[in-house]
């Protein structure tokens, strides 16, 4: 939500000698107002004087900073967050993910999102913030590739080793929770010792990736092929109709825009 200016006068112009366009001018001294402090911020990695423009209501660019961190550079067409991934500014990007989530999925014309810049130049840091903010990891660019295909044309080991422990995350995640929706979706079709065996199965998979936060792209895939070996022999036993399928595959998805890796 965009805050209301502090006041009317709060906000002064003049038109500059060098570019004969109006300027933003501080209502304190009369100095110029840069025209995108978050870009300046982020270029200089300064967190702190971007702390101030979102938090203190009495800098001039309060009642700006929020059009500021969308606006795209007319010739490199990036906006501050593309830059301060760019150039591994990890506490400026937390701190603009932080206030405004929705800027992570936002693309260029060449559908370059800011994980794809994380993968373009190895800033593996700033792609875990990205993607613990909630980066969405199917984004194509024009030239129809995702942000691990970057990261593996320009051999950044780093960032395609972290997409492939979220990406392998995910699937065990993914299964799980379809697997549950399935068997809230079915109930009267499984026998007792069935229900109890996916059910105790379910909870060991989330328990064990709430125990082990740290696990590797191999445990995940170990502990997937496991928990599928286990119940799809079950599931796939059972005339479940296409329609009741759905609706699993629909909790699913619910489940998935609700809990972001």
């Amino acid at each position: 939500m965009k805050r209301e200016a502090a006041g009317a006068g709060s906000k002064k112009s003049k038109t500059s000698a060098n570019t004969g366009k109006d300027q933003l001018l501080a209502p304190d001294d009369g100095e110029p107002l840069s025209t995108n402090i978050a870009l300046d911020c982020a270029l200089s990695g300064d967190v702190e004087r971007l702390t101030q423009c979102f938090e203190n209501s009495k800098d001039p660019y309060y009642t700006l900073i929020n059009d500021m961190i969308t606006k795209r550079g007319e010739v490199d067409g990036k906006t501050a967050l593309d830059w301060a991934v760019v150039l591994g500014r990890v506490d400026v990007v937390t701190l603009l993910v932080k206030k405004d989530p929705g800027i992570i999925n936002e693309v260029n014309d060449k559908g370059y999102s800011a994980l794809h810049y994380a993968c373009a130049w190895g800033r593996a840091d700033c792609a875990k913030v990205l993607i613990d903010g909630g980066a969405d990891r199917s984004l194509k660019t024009t030239n129809h590739e995702l942000p691990i295909d970057i990261a593996s044309r320009y051999g950044h080991i780093e960032c395609a080793d972290l997409l492939c422990l979220v990406e392998a995350k995910s699937d065990l995640k993914d299964s799980v929770l379809n697997t549950k929706a399935i068997l809230a979706s079915n109930s009267k079709i499984f026998s007792a010792d069935e229900k109890i065996t996916i059910t105790t199965s379910v909870k060991a998979q989330l328990d064990w990736m709430d125990a082990t936060p740290n696990a590797t792209r191999q445990e995940y895939v170990c502990q997937k092929t496991e928990f599928d070996g286990l119940v799809s022999e079950i599931i796939s036993s059972k005339a479940i109709s296409a329609s009741v399928t759905k609706v699993a595959s629909n909790q699913k998805i619910s489940s998935n825009a609700k809990q972001k890796v």
